[in-house]
């Protein structure tokens, strides 16, 4: 039997921003809760705790977000959400993605995912990330079509390297 996680969304709020972290999965489950009256405060979506995201998922989100007209910012995106948000770009609604997981390859401890900063990619020419050395002092490579992985981040965010 599959246990169903159902997503869990903690919120806190402080004088400059309220943040949102979400952990489960995205899915027939998931509904944004109504959003706090934050004013002129940041919006902040934590989904670190996310472990996937499906089409009924991804409708959900898009259904119940309450957040349209608000400067938002997404950290810790994982792949899943990445892949989703490319697929799905209503996803963002004016959404800027700050850090981002990235699936990397390393010789020795294999598939793993890093954690990169979205004002560290260099977009100038060709995009480039750098990556630090694994925990087992190699350097892993990226496991992915770079360009294509990152078509969700936007151009303003492009404009800024």
């Amino acid at each position: 039997m599959v246990d169903n996680v159902i997503p869990r969304i903690v919120v806190c709020e402080d004088k400059d921003s309220v943040s949102y972290s979400i952990s489960g999965d995205i899915n027939a489950e998931f509904v944004w809760p109504h959003a706090i009256d934050a004013g002129d405060r940041m919006i902040r979506i934590n989904l670190k705790g996310v472990q996937y995201i499906n089409s009924v998922g991804v409708k959900n989100w898009l259904r119940t977000f309450p957040f349209n007209a608000k400067k938002v910012e997404l950290f810790e995106v994982n792949v899943h959400v990445m892949d989703a948000f490319n697929m799905a770009p209503a996803m963002q609604l004016g959404c800027q993605i700050k850090s981002f997981f990235v699936p990397v390859y390393c010789e020795n401890c294999e598939e793993k995912f890093e954690l990169i900063q979205t004002k560290d990619i260099d977009f100038s020419g060709e995009t480039k990330i750098q990556l630090k050395p694994c925990s087992c002092g190699l350097m892993p490579q990226i496991d992915t079509d770079l360009d294509m992985y990152l078509t969700c981040i936007g151009e303003d965010a492009r404009e800024a390297s």
